[in-house]
């Protein structure tokens, strides 16, 4: 993810999702401290024209002051931007956003 204003103070150093064709979908999050939260084996879906269905993606909307990184489990839409190089979007008005790993 690359992170703008919109969620700069969530303490998270970076989120990572890995989709597959296959619609599962894994998101690695690493906190600003180093610890680490998996959530492997979710499902998706890509829906035409331009949108990623994920059932259940992890928000991260406060700072992490917790002993273990505290998400909330979310249905999730992401609009899917077909630039150079393509950027999937958390929320059309944040500037947070994910795009794809060299």
């Amino acid at each position: 993810m690359v992170f703008g204003d919109d969620c700069n103070a969530y303490g998270i150093r970076s989120d990572t999702l890995v989709l597959r064709s296959d619609g599962t979908f894994d998101q690695f999050i690493v906190a600003q401290d180093g610890r680490r939260f998996d959530a492997t084996g979710q499902r998706g879906k890509f829906s035409v024209p331009n949108s990623i269905e994920l059932n259940e993606r992890r928000n991260f909307s406060t700072s992490q002051r917790y002993k273990k990184l505290v998400s909330i489990p979310e249905f999730e839409v992401l609009l899917v931007k077909f630039d150079s190089p393509p950027a999937t979007l958390v929320h059309p008005d944040s500037d947070c956003f994910y795009t794809r790993a060299k």
